[in-house]
């Protein structure tokens, strides 16, 4: 049977007391965006419910409430997890994982610029990809099925947050329409965030196939290149399918 490539659109209404949206062109300090990167969306979206067999699509973000910051000094360790150590753990290796916040006395000083009170609503859909599809029933109809029943019973994989871990989101709920009037009027008129991060382009992207031997025997590189775009905010609203970017 034919399953269609990609779902209908959904909208989702999300919001948090802090969000952080880390811009990459600063190395030390923590600086949010002001608004939403489509990949933090996309993950956010992930926590709820993801499979290889597909993947989210950010099609429109919403911005309601008024944009605030919050400046937070932290004693952060200075020391992190070795790559080397997680490839060989990756292989198979018995290697330790952890970093002992005891043992390690090195500290750094480092400032976050968090978003307050965030409120967000996202449209978006479910596109297949092609990777891991091996069952006869593998398609936007199933997985749309399980996503929904996912939302009603508010089961997650793990708390679904924006941007860092530790801005967890209070609550997340399908809508029927956004309501629009209810954006702030500090958000209305055209507001241009500029340069933004869309996602990351890897090198070896997941194989289309349909056995599970031809995915283990893909190698994989963690090479990937930063794809930007330039969206614009109008009342509120940023219209991701008009800006996306071509990768």
């Amino acid at each position: 049977m034919e399953y269609p490539r990609r779902s209908r659109s959904f909208k989702v209404m999300c919001g948090g007391p802090l969000a952080c949206f880390t811009r990459p062109e600063f190395k030390v300090e923590r600086i949010s965006y002001e608004v939403p990167t489509p990949s933090a969306l996309a993950g956010f979206l992930k926590c709820i419910y993801w499979k290889p067999a597909f993947q989210y699509v950010i099609d429109k973000i919403v911005v309601f409430n008024p944009i605030r910051t919050m400046c937070v000094k932290r004693n952060e360790l200075k020391n992190k997890i070795p790559c080397s150590k997680v490839y060989k753990a990756i292989s198979g290796k018995n290697v330790d994982l952890h970093v002992y916040t005891e043992k390690d006395t090195e500290r750094a000083q480092r400032t976050t610029t968090f978003l307050k009170d965030v409120l967000y609503g996202i449209e978006f859909h479910l596109e297949m990809s092609g990777c891991m599809a091996f069952h006869p029933g593998e398609g936007i109809p199933k997985h749309t099925d399980i996503l929904m029943r996912r939302f009603d019973c508010g089961r997650v994989f793990r708390e679904p947050y924006f941007g860092l871990s530790e801005c967890l989101a209070d609550y997340w709920e399908i809508v029927p329409e956004f309501p629009l009037a209810d954006v702030d009027a500090s958000l209305c008129g055209t507001r241009v965030p500029g340069s933004m991060l869309y996602g990351l382009d890897f090198a070896v992207k997941a194989p289309a196939v349909d056995s599970y031997e031809s995915w283990v025997d893909t190698v994989w590189s963690d090479e990937a290149s930063a794809v930007y775009y330039n969206p614009v905010m109008v009342d509120g609203v940023i219209d991701v399918a008009k800006w996306r970017p071509e990768f």
